[in-house]
Parts: structure tokens; sequence; C-alpha cells
């Protein structure tokens, strides 16, 4: 049987640096983060190193619907999970009074409510 992860913000740093070791232990993998592009030179770079297969889901996971993508997409290809990184994450740093309420709200959305939606 087959192993497989799915990984957010797997386009670089951390979330990069783990997907490159799935990808060497021969897992496939599914790949998440905001910019296309960049997921599709990751994943080929991820494939050349051993990973089985490769699907990449661009989306931001402040967006319920990018979150389902991820997850439909996963399902469909490998039907089962072995590892979940959830590496995607935002912050911002400065006193609370200036805290836009915007950015609370995506803190939380990609922080907190986006793992919950990706189990």
């Amino acid at each position: 049987m087959s192993r497989s992860a799915l990984i957010t913000g797997a386009s670089r740093g951390i979330g990069r640096g783990i997907a490159t070791r799935l990808a060497e232990a021969g897992y496939g993998l599914t790949l998440s983060a905001r910019d296309a592009e960049r997921l599709e030179v990751v994943a080929d770079e991820l494939r050349a190193a051993g990973a089985k297969e490769v699907v990449v889901v661009a989306g931001d996971l402040a967006d319920d619907a990018s979150a389902g993508r991820v997850v439909t997409a996963h399902a469909d290809t490998f039907g089962s999970l072995n590892a979940l990184v959830l590496n995607a994450g935002v912050g911002t740093a400065g006193p609370i009074g200036e805290f836009p309420m915007r950015r609370f709200a995506k803190s939380v959305d990609v922080n907190l409510r986006a793992p919950f939606s990706l189990l």
C-alpha cells in the first residue's frame, strides 16, 4: 500500500523541506500553497526526488472552498491519508490596538479554522 501526505504551505521553507523528505521516502503528495507557479516547480522537483505522485492545489486556506478543494483532490487521488503537515500560517506583528480586524480574521481562518477543515 502506498503512503500519502497532504502538506500545506508546501511551496517554500519548512513545508518544502518536509515535502522533499517525504518524496525521498516514496510518499504520494498533495501540495497546497497560494502560488500555483511555484507549486508546479516544487512538484517537478519532488517527482524527481522520488514522490510516487504529486497533486498540486493552489489556493488561500482562509477560504473554505480552497480547503475543500485540497481535501477532495487528495481523497480522489490517494483515497487515504497517512500524514497531514499543517505548515501554512499567517501572523501580524505590532501593538494589539493597531491590529486590524481583517488581519485577525485572516489569522484565525488560516491558523485555526483551516486545519480543522482539512481533517
